[in-house]
């Protein structure tokens, strides 16, 4: 199942990096982006969550 979750306030684990809104991509069992979005490469989504 691919999922997509958009709209979503990142917080990675880096300090250097601050919070940032985006998309989070789940393919299968497996987080495969997570970023501001892009347009090249979108997989079909079985869902999309907006948060």
């Amino acid at each position: 199942m691919n999922i997509r979750l958009w709209n979503a306030r990142i917080l990675t684990m880096e300090e250097t990096v601050p919070i940032f809104e985006g998309e989070i991509w789940v393919q299968q069992d497996r987080i495969t982006y997570v970023g501001a979005g892009k347009e090249e490469e979108v997989p079909v989504w079985d869902m999309e969550i907006r948060l």
